[in-house]
């Protein structure tokens, strides 16, 4: 989606956050399997992203010449992390 609105001029300049895994311990957490403005996309407790989401090809190396690992790993970039409370910026580097 980033690239998309780069190129159709909606926003001039991207930046990257980066933030501490510690927001992963937050309350209420929801996980994504694919975009989370998408229908019918479930919301998953950390639990059930666990059992349901292909962490393997997020986190551990592998061979991304391999057509299904490509295919996997184009999966996984839509994944999304909901937080529903604010992140203190202690826990947020590129502000």
């Amino acid at each position: 989606m980033e690239y998309i609105a780069r190129q159709d001029g909606r926003i001039g300049t991207s930046r990257f956050l980066e933030v501490a895994s510690d927001v992963l311990r937050f309350a209420g957490i929801r996980f994504t399997p694919d975009v989370a403005n998408k229908s019918g996309v479930p919301l998953l407790t950390s639990q059930e992203a666990v059992e349901h989401m292909d962490f393997e090809v997020v986190y551990i190396r592998t061979d991304w010449r391999d057509p299904a690992i490509q295919e996997r790993r184009k999966a996984a970039k839509r994944y999304e992390l909901l937080i529903p409370a604010d992140i203190p910026l202690i826990l947020i580097r590129g502000v």
